[in-house]
């Protein structure tokens, strides 16, 4: 109870770590389309990325925008997430909710429709561990600006403005023969004059200083999370 405590008050500390608008439950309406949640918590005996080496992670990516117990916080959160997604959604039901993809977006009848448990969710339809570890730190990474998911250039192009090194850079536009690859490619070419690395794995990608790329290809892998250059 002690450390769920600790870990409320220091997110509110990170209240100002994104310009995302806090949820208005009034406007909110919570419907799952679930017949049931899975009961089990993900065997933790599969995951094979520690607590230590998911700080790292973090700590490899974000210690030019985060302080060290940011950091902290963001590792305890996804921790507890990795672990224990029925837990996750009821302590961080505010960040459960902002990291879902356009989570404020009005449906064609104008209402605001979301899963009220997300992580319960995604653990349901997750076939086995590993997918839904993958599922989790990317989305929750995403959310902090850490990494991005796009399944085609013209949303790479746009969600390179939400990452924290790219936000502030301009990228040349999309043509009609570009896919995800292709775009993270030319985006590679234009940074790396800056020292920096884009590392792409399926839809998922990241980008990071040089020097600390090699380290990250390793520790994801540790989730089967494969990246590597994208390719033109």
């Amino acid at each position: 109870m002690k450390r769920f405590l600790l870990l409320l008050i220091c997110s509110l500390s990170l209240t100002k770590i994104t310009a995302q608008e806090e949820p208005d439950y009034t406007k909110i309406r919570f419907k799952s389309y679930l017949k049931e949640y899975k009961k089990d918590k993900p065997d933790e005996t599969q995951l094979k990325l520690t607590k230590d080496e998911l700080e790292t992670i973090v700590t490899l990516l974000g210690d030019q925008f985060y302080s060290e117990t940011e950091i902290e916080d963001i590792t305890e959160k996804i921790w507890l997430a990795l672990r224990d997604p029925e837990k996750f959604d009821y302590v961080f039901k505010d960040l459960a909710v902002r990291s879902l993809p356009d989570w404020s977006k009005p449906n064609y009848k104008g209402e605001i429709v979301i899963e009220p448990f997300p992580y319960r969710k995604f653990w349901t339809k997750a076939v086995e561990e590993v997918p839904y570890y993958q599922e989790t730190i990317g989305r929750l990474l995403t959310y902090y600006g850490l990494m991005g998911y796009s399944e085609d250039a013209k949303s790479t192009k746009s969600d390179l403005k939400k990452l924290k090194y790219t936000h502030k850079m301009a990228f040349r536009p999309v043509r009609s023969n570009d896919w995800t690859s292709a775009y993270l490619n030319s985006v590679n070419e234009q940074i790396k004059r800056k020292g920096l690395s884009v590392q792409l794995a399926g839809f998922h990608y990241f980008v990071c200083l040089s020097d600390k790329k090699d380290d990250l290809v390793s520790l994801f892998s540790k989730l089967e999370m494969e990246f590597e250059t994208p390719v033109p």
